[in-house]
């Protein structure tokens, strides 16, 4: 950790205060082994840190801050805005998912979509039919449904007591009380009831699949996440400030991927068809900047 660092001339205080609470909660962390890996905004990671200091004492995104700092000021956002009440661990969360690049599955080529998106569509509405087939015969036997109905109650019993990013799994999870006979109703709807089945609402996804495009045409990975950058950042901006800023990204693309890129080059890869109006609120519920807490506390 520097510790001869001096403000830079063009930081606003209340960046700077920001950036030394960032600096305390790491010390605390480096000392007592508290670091965590997590996607979550409440707590800063090394990434964080080092984000942080690179745009802070990088004179050509000085443009961030007084961008950030308009939205704190911003009397027509809602208190649970997090780019008003928590601006900084806003740009630095969204910077470090920007930087982590896009998924593989986004980078699949249109051919390959197209042709296992086809596949798992037709096997899907197979398995479906025929699973509803028995269905109609009367009850589902139990050496089929037995079984499925163990595993689904032995994974949810799993998951009950984690916590779990339901953005990461981007999955809708069932509570449910009721014992076995809940249990079996839902087997039976989740597996036998054919087009309304698991199975048929798998063979419309993976027929809409099959018909997308990957987000990127080249196998240049470098290429892809400078895009899935500019993009992520672009859209930041857009949503939250009402433009989309490229000068401003550019800069980060420049002072965070070390590659060079202009204005010109942003409109390119992320156009903006006409500007959004800032977000009014991004959570549903109140939270407290993680970088206000006692860097003492667990």
């Amino acid at each position: 950790m520097k510790r001869d660092e001096r403000k830079p001339e063009w930081i606003p205080d209340l960046v700077w205060s920001a950036y030394q609470r960032c600096k305390e909660y790491a010390a605390w962390a480096e000392s007592n082994s508290a670091w965590i890996d997590s996607d979550d905004m409440l707590i800063p990671s090394r990434q964080d840190l080092e984000i942080f200091r690179k745009v802070l004492f990088d004179r050509q995104c000085k443009s961030i801050w007084q961008i950030v700092l308009t939205r704190t000021n911003d009397s027509t956002a809602i208190e649970v805005d997090e780019s008003r009440s928590m601006p900084f661990q806003f740009l630095l969360w969204t910077l470090r998912m920007a930087l982590s690049g896009p998924t593989s599955s986004s980078l699949i080529p249109a051919k390959e979509r197209s042709d296992r998106g086809g596949k798992i569509a037709q096997l899907a509405k197979r398995l479906g039919r025929e699973l509803e087939f028995i269905s109609r015969k009367g009850h589902v036997p139990l050496d089929l449904s037995a079984p499925l109905a163990i595993h689904l109650e032995s994974t949810y019993e799993r998951y009950r007591d984690r916590d779990v990013d339901i953005d990461e799994i981007d999955v809708a999870m069932m509570e449910y009380d009721e014992g076995p006979q809940a249990i079996s109703l839902i087997v039976r709807d989740l597996f036998f009831s054919g087009e309304e089945s698991i199975f048929g609402v798998l063979a419309k996804s993976a027929r809409t699949w099959a018909n997308t495009k990957p987000d990127e045409y080249r196998s240049d990975l470098t290429r892809a996440r400078r895009n899935y950058f500019v993009r992520e950042m672009t859209r930041y901006f857009n949503v939250n400030f009402g433009q989309p800023h490229r000068a401003s990204v550019a800069s980060l693309v420049r002072c965070l991927l070390d590659l060079e890129m202009n204005a010109l080059d942003v409109t390119r890869n992320a156009p903006v068809t006409r500007p959004a109006s800032p977000a009014k609120s991004v959570r549903k519920e109140p939270i407290v900047p993680s970088t206000t807490r006692n860097p003492k506390k667990t």
